[in-house]
């Protein structure tokens, strides 16, 4: 267990620690509340492509889920959280320029992925001017 994992484990409800690890955005507690975690998610989203690139790719999640449902391809169920990945990863890695908050809290980083589509969609968060 690496040794940062120990450490959040021993801290607070709601504490918030400085990565040891330079230029990296602070670390939130496994066992912070959603919202904090969401207010968290977005600091990792700043780069608008990066933000078009997670809208995208839970479309495509819904086309995946659309075409298991039509098809009776039930077997490919397992796969359906992974659809965005690709476009996800890729807008941080080649324009956010940081690490996906899937690496560190998978489980709150997707429900934190679909919270933003629905804030995209509803138009709360702008894409485009």
């Amino acid at each position: 267990m690496k040794w940062t994992k120990i450490f959040l484990m021993k801290m607070k409800k709601t504490e918030i620690v400085s990565s040891p690890i330079p230029n990296e955005p602070k670390i939130p507690n496994i066992k912070m509340k959603f919202n904090e975690y969401y207010k968290h998610y977005l600091s990792l989203h700043q780069n608008k492509t990066c933000i078009l690139l997670h809208y995208i790719g839970q479309w495509a999640t819904i086309g995946v889920i659309y075409l298991i449902i039509k098809y009776n391809l039930w077997l490919l169920i397992p796969i359906i959280p992974f659809v965005v990945y690709p476009f996800a990863w890729s807008g941080h890695y080649f324009f956010e320029k940081n690490k996906p908050a899937a690496f560190k809290n998978p489980w709150l980083a997707k429900l934190s992925d679909w919270r933003m589509f629905f804030e995209i969609t509803t138009g709360k968060i702008k894409l485009f001017k």
